[in-house]
């Protein structure tokens, strides 16, 4: 037990060292941190034994305690060593250390043991990980600190997340999430740091899946179905998880899991119940039914009465709001910010709805009526054929508006032929070329990603969603849009000229084919809109 305590002695006093990462190339050098992570290996197994042993005597407990207070000295010690701040205080320190935890290569007194989880480090702590007892608080840190440690390796290079993941860890964090355990900060930490392994990264995608990892997502999620969260902390873990369902919803293949897990079903009662995880199950039931690989689920969704849900969010009268810097008179005649008005008003469904809204300036969706809910529309339209899509395009001639002509014509007074749309940034591109600076890609690729967080993204969907329901061979829909846009010629200009931009910068999905076939796709609305 004496070697024990002089062991957590000397890691105490290295600490030190984090202070300082250029000197972790002596650690390395030293074989420092070889011998830490045996120590990891050997205090495992003199912990088993001890425990198998039965009923202990007080030496023991002693010993145990030891060997518990020196396996958590350890985990601490490495947490500060790989410190995201340390680490970027010396990149060619930072290196040499991730190096020496992940691959082992040096020699060390425990080398026997380092051969066994030779570059896994992940797995050493996960081994430490499922014996700890979170009721004690100094194991309940040492799991954090864990998770920490892993973090900052993941966040120095993300490309170990893979690693991680298959090295038990993402296992070990599904576990943990549904242990029936009151909710606490480490709990906490698991959902970030499963939200990190998903990240870009479809190998850990797919593994969640393999895990039954959807299922256990899902089950979590129920709890905020019908109850907010009670704490910002567990507020923010139902968002991570939130996030980490979008994340692997990426995946078709998880898609079909979430499918036959009856993730739609719990989305949609999400957003009856109207609790915050209202927008979170907007955002999941986007991705889950976006593109081809969304077909099955928009079919579902139909089937399970979804359109009694998602149809009164677009009915929703918007609010509005003033751009910053601009004036009122300014969004009164800004041709795009009365397009976005009457786009929305285009649609016979919620026409009556958007009559009562005060004009006239820029008019942009609230919480419900959000981009997501204009891309699962939009969705739905690509996706859904036969019956489904009849029931769908029948929600369109729903409560239509005697009084919808007279009122856009005092919308639609100030239309004309523009068509940019402003941007929250204190230059323009207009701005730049007068100054005689020449726009390249980038600069154009950064003004359109701000246009569409102008609102662009979803002027433009509703401009595709105009352009499918003329399409649909539906008489009272495609007579009521043209009416509406031609009581000014030049709004149907700028519909077209919206909806080819929306083309021209559809990305490639899985694969350059859809890019192009889709791109078709949506040019041949036009030729019958």
């Amino acid at each position: 037990m004496e070697s024990e305590l002089d062991l957590n002695d000397i890691i105490q006093e290295m600490h030190v060292v984090a202070t300082m990462p250029d000197l972790y190339h002596l650690l390395v050098e030293l074989s420092a941190v070889q011998s830490l992570l045996g120590l990891l290996g050997h205090d495992n197994t003199d912990i088993l034994q001890i425990c198998a042993g039965g009923r202990l005597t007080r030496e023991e407990l002693f010993t145990l305690y030891a060997c518990l207070s020196l396996l958590m000295a350890v985990v601490d010690l490495l947490q500060e060593l790989t410190d995201i701040d340390t680490l970027h205080e010396s990149e060619e320190g930072a290196e040499v250390l991730i190096d020496a935890l992940v691959l082992n290569t040096s020699s060390s007194p425990h080398q026997a043991l380092l051969d066994v989880v030779d570059g896994q480090v992940v797995a050493l702590l996960v081994q430490n990980l499922e014996r700890l007892d979170e009721s004690v608080r100094e194991e309940a840190d040492g799991v954090h600190n864990t998770l920490a440690i892993v973090e900052n390796m993941a966040e120095f290079r993300p490309e170990m997340c893979t690693e991680a993941a298959q090295q038990g860890l993402l296992q070990w964090l599904l576990k943990r999430l549904k242990a029936k355990m009151p909710f606490d900060a480490n709990k906490l930490y698991c959902s970030e740091v499963l939200a990190i392994l998903l990240q870009d990264n479809d190998e850990n995608r797919e593994l969640l899946g393999e895990l039954d990892g959807i299922d256990v997502l899902l089950q979590q999620l129920s709890v905020f179905k019908r109850h907010n969260p009670s704490t910002a902390e567990e507020q923010e873990m139902m968002e991570n998880l939130f996030d980490a369902l979008c994340s692997c919803l990426m995946l078709s293949s998880n898609r079909e899991r979430f499918l036959k897990g009856e993730g739609l079903q719990l989305m949609n009662l999400m957003l009856r119940e109207k609790k915050i995880s209202r927008s979170s199950a907007l955002k999941v039931l986007d991705h889950a039914m976006i593109g081809p690989e969304g077909t099955d689920n928009c079919h579902k969704f139909v089937d399970i009465l979804g359109l009694r849900t998602i149809f009164p969010l677009f009915m929703k009268s918007p609010r509005k709001i003033k751009k910053v810097g601009t004036t009122e008179k300014e969004h009164e005649a800004h041709p795009e910010a009365l397009l976005f008005l009457t786009a929305f008003k285009a649609v016979p469904a919620y026409a009556a709805a958007l009559s009562r809204a005060e004009p006239p300036w820029l008019v942009v969706c609230n919480l419900v009526l959000s981009e997501h809910v204009c891309s699962i529309l939009a969705s739905l339209l690509r996706n859904l054929r036969g019956q489904q899509r009849t029931r769908l395009l029948n929600k369109f001639t729903e409560n239509d508006s005697e009084k919808l002509a007279l009122d856009l014509e005092k919308k639609l007074a100030s239309l004309d032929d523009g068509v940019s749309f402003p941007v929250p940034t204190e230059q323009t591109l207009p701005d730049i070329v007068r100054r005689g600076e020449i726009i390249d890609n980038d600069m154009e690729d950064e003004f359109y990603l701000r246009r569409l967080d102008a609102g662009l993204f979803i002027l433009q969907h509703i401009c595709y969603i105009m352009a499918e329901i003329c399409n649909a061979n539906v008489p009272q829909i495609r007579q009521r849009v043209h009416q509406i846009l031609n009581m000014r010629g030049s709004s149907i200009k700028i519909v077209r000229h919206i909806i080819k931009e929306y083309a021209e910068n559809i990305g490639d999905g899985r694969s350059p084919e859809f890019r192009e076939t889709e791109q078709k796709r949506i040019l041949g609305l036009l030729e019958n809109f």
